[in-house]
C-alpha cells in the first residue's frame, strides 16, 4: 500500500520506530527526525511505551510540472538563458520540496522557527 501522508501513529508496547517505519513503508531515519522535537532522545531502535504518539512524515511533493515547460516547435529560438532559468526553477522546486519535508513537523511549523535570530549574527 501507499505510505501514509502525515497524520500520526500510536505505538504498541516495546515497538521501535524501525519496526513502525518498516510496517508503514517509510524511512526509519525520517520517522525519527520528524519526531525529534517531541522526543529529543528518540532513535530508530528506541523501545516505545504503549500509547506513544508519533507524527508521520508527509510525502515528498514532486516539483510542479509547470516548472519545466516544453518548448513549442515554433519557438526553437528560445535562449540558453531562458532554458537555464527553467532548469534552475525546477531544481529549486525539488530542493524546496526536500527541505520542507526534512524540516516539517506534524503541525507544519518549520523547525527553524525556534532558532534565536540574535544567535545567528
Amino acid at each position: 500500500g501507499d505510505a501514509p501522508d502525515g497524520g500520526e501513529y500510536i505505538a504498541n508496547e516495546d515497538e521501535t520506530p524501525r519496526q513502525i517505519a518498516n510496517k508503514l513503508g517509510i524511512s526509519p531515519e525520517v520517522l525519527t527526525a520528524v519526531n525529534r522535537i517531541s522526543y529529543p532522545t528518540i532513535s530508530i531502535n528506541s523501545k516505545l511505551h504503549k500509547g506513544t504518539v508519533l507524527a508521520l512524515p508527509q510525502r515528498r511533493r514532486k516539483p510542479h510540472a509547470a516548472a519545466v515547460r516544453a518548448v513549442p516547435a515554433a519557438r526553437f529560438s528560445t535562449s540558453v538563458a531562458a532554458l537555464r532559468a527553467n532548469a534552475a526553477r525546477a531544481i529549486l522546486a525539488e530542493f524546496d520540496a526536500r527541505f520542507t519535508q526534512a524540516f516539517t513537523v506534524l503541525d507544519g511549523a518549520p523547525v527553524m522557527d525556534e532558532v534565536d535570530d540574535d544567535a545567528l549574527q
